[in-house]
Parts: C-alpha cells; sequence; structure tokens
C-alpha cells in the first residue's frame, strides 16, 4: 500500500471557542480559508501547500489536531476497520493512540468531490510568511513499540526515529514519552530567514534560543544568530530551523529550509526545548 501525506485535521467546539478566534489565530500565521462544507462546519484553509482541513464539532473541547490525511495508491487494507465519510469522500480509521487517519483513495478524482461538497469562498493573494508544505510531526507517546508497529504495517518506513510515507516527504517522528500527543509540526519554507522577519512583523510568538557556536556554518553564521535560529549540520549540509511557539491547537510549528539534510532525529527536537 504506497501513500503520501495530503492534509492535517484541526477540530474546535464553538460552543467553547469563538470560530472567529479559530479563525484569527490560523490567519495570524498565514492560512486563509479557501473553501466551506455546504452542509457540514468543515472548511478548507490552505498556505502554498500546507492543507489544513477544520472542523468545528461538539466532539472536542479544545482547539487540537485530530487527523493526518493522505493520498492512497490502493486499497486499505481490512485489518485496518477503514470507514467511509461520504462528507469528505475519504475512507478514515485511527491509530492505536486514537488519532485520526483519513485517506484519498482515488487522488484523480479528489479536486472534483471536493468542488462537489464546498463552496469556494476567497481566492485573493496575501503576503504570507512562506510556508510551503507540512513535512512531518513530533509524536510523543507511551506506547512507541505498538505506534511503530502500527505505522510500518500500514506501509511506514522506519528510519532511525521516523516513520516515513512512501515519497519520504513527511515524517511521523515518535518520540517517547508520558503522554500521547503531537507536540510540533515540521513545515518547510524556502529561505528561513525570510519567513522568520515576516513572522516578526506579524508579532508571532518565536521561540528565543541560546547563542551557540555557529562557525561550522561559514557564511550563513551571521543570519542564522541575526535570526536567532536554530541549525544543524555543517555549510554544505544543513537544516536552519525557527520555532512558531504554539500559534494554535497548543502545538509548536518549526520551520525550516534544508539543504542535502533529509533526517530528522529526536535529539534535534529536543534542541528547540532547551
Amino acid at each position: 500500500m504506497k501513500f503520501n501525506f495530503s492534509l492535517l485535521e484541526f477540530s474546535f467546539n464553538s460552543n467553547i471557542q469563538p470560530a472567529n478566534r479559530v479563525h484569527d489565530a490560523l490567519f495570524e500565521v498565514g492560512f486563509v480559508m479557501r473553501t466551506e462544507h455546504e452542509n457540514k462546519s468543515i472548511s478548507m484553509w490552505n498556505q502554498q501547500r500546507c492543507i489544513i482541513l477544520l472542523r468545528d464539532t461538539p466532539h472536542v473541547t479544545e482547539f487540537k489536531l485530530t487527523g493526518i490525511g493522505f493520498m492512497l495508491d490502493g486499497k486499505i487494507d481490512p485489518e485496518f476497520s477503514a470507514e467511509y465519510d461520504s462528507d469528505l469522500d475519504m475512507y478514515i480509521t485511527h491509530d492505536p493512540n486514537g488519532l485520526k487517519l483519513l485517506f484519498v483513495v482515488d487522488p484523480a478524482t479528489m479536486d472534483t468531490d471536493l468542488d462537489r461538497k464546498f463552496t469556494m469562498v476567497d481566492t485573493g493573494s496575501y503576503d504570507q510568511p512562506g510556508l510551503t508544505n507540512f513535512s512531518g510531526v513530533v509524536y510523543n507517546t507511551a506506547n512507541k513499540d505498538k505506534l511503530v508497529s502500527f505505522y510500518k504495517r500500514l506501509g511506514f518506513t522506519l528510519s532511525k526515529d521516523s516513520l516515513l510515507t512512501s515519497n519520504k516527504q513527511f515524517a511521523v517522528i515518535v518520540n517517547q514519552s508520558d503522554n500521547d500527543h503531537v507536540s510540533a509540526i515540521y513545515t518547510e519554507v524556502d529561505n528561513v530567514f525570510e519567513s522568520t522577519a515576516k513572522l516578526i512583523v506579524r508579532d508571532v510568538d518565536l521561540k528565543q534560543y541560546q547563542n551557540y557556536d555557529t562557525a561550522v556554518f561559514e557564511n550563513l553564521s551571521y543570519k542564522i544568530n541575526g535570526y536567532n535560529c536554530l541549525a544543524f549540520g555543517n555549510a554544505d549540509s544543513y537544516s536552519i530551523e525557527n520555532m512558531i511557539v504554539k500559534p494554535f491547537a497548543d502545538l509548536d510549528v518549526i520551520i525550516r529550509t534544508r539543504k542535502q539534510y533529509m533526517h530528522t532525529e529526536a535529539s534535534n527536537i529536543r534542541k528547540h526545548y532547551e
């Protein structure tokens, strides 16, 4: 079963959190509502190729990440007991910790299916911070072995601490913890320094890192320090990162620009929280 990442699902309860506050939190970091479902409280938001499916539902008590969506090439194994969601034309199952997994079984018809069920509400162009695509989540869990086994049976491949989709463009980074929740999202940007500058202008809360030696990054060193970023690797192979501190849904968003540096290890994640 081959599949690739598609979207992230977030949910909130408008009886507890006003919808305008949730919408403002997403817009602050550059997301725009593009479509709304014709008869359900569901909307689609994007920033370049970052897609968020947002649900207003009474089944949650806080604004949080509730699912990860994938494009599937083939059929879902009956082992995973996926059920069809006619509102989205997707199949849905859950991992051992209850996180929802949504599958588009026929990617070729996805746009047509969405056009039938969703109405366009905004086609405008905006000056966004430059988040290009979601590339991973940090998944804290007390059941690491069970979770890894489930995702490997689903079709992920394990590389160090990361479970990778078929095209290796999205990683579930499993971190042993006392509780079960996604604590951070990784998002690629074309230029982490430009994106940082745009986020500062928007008065977004960014992580303040301790000073450290960046000489190994040569000409990039002054920018890494000047924009208060965290960097891994060296001048030829690097990941230069910054962290938006809990912009929404009680999780952090790590933005990064990479060059020939593909692995994300648990030790790198811990550096963001020192």
